[in-house]
């Protein structure tokens, strides 16, 4: 898992390579802007996902993995937590859906609460269980984008 902000200078020693140079230069280009919709980059193998919704109590959000793609979730309005814990230390809820690559888990407590505001953006790899829409202190809309790559390309 990595955290940080859009502009943190060290974000590309963070995530070197073409992808994530991609990933970055279709984010600061975008980001502001872009409606709600699915964003194909390199097809399924690299898409942005924007929406939006509301938060929730912790109570009520579930953790979950993939196994096929990693996460770069960044926040372009409101705020949430972002709570993770590793997946090996979980029991899954449920089989794993091969079609949407998705695996729930039971509830636990999280390791850490990642506090997505404006700028902020969050990297979650396949061993990585992450829990979004954890309301801050009170339920409120938020809108983000989440970056779906394929693990192969980032062996470029």
């Amino acid at each position: 898992m990595i955290f940080g902000y859009q502009n943190d200078p060290h974000r590309n020693i963070l995530l070197p390579g073409p992808v994530w140079a991609e990933v970055w230069a279709w984010i600061d280009r975008e980001a502001a802007q872009i409606p709600d919709g699915i964003y194909p980059l390199r097809g399924d193998d690299l898409f942005v996902n924007v929406h939006g919704y509301t938060t929730i109590p912790p109570t009520e959000a579930r953790f979950e993995s993939h196994r096929r793609y990693v996460d770069l979730q960044y926040m372009i309005e409101g705020r949430e937590y972002i709570d993770y814990h590793p997946t090996a230390a979980l029991s899954n809820d449920g089989a794993y859906d091969e079609e949407k690559d998705l695996l729930f888990h039971l509830p636990a407590k999280p390791q850490l609460h990642l506090p997505m505001t404006p700028g902020a953006f969050a990297v979650f790899y396949p061993e990585d269980a992450h829990r979004p829409k954890v309301q801050i202190d009170t339920a409120a809309p938020l809108r983000k984008l989440v970056v779906k790559i394929a693990l192969p390309l980032l062996r470029e």
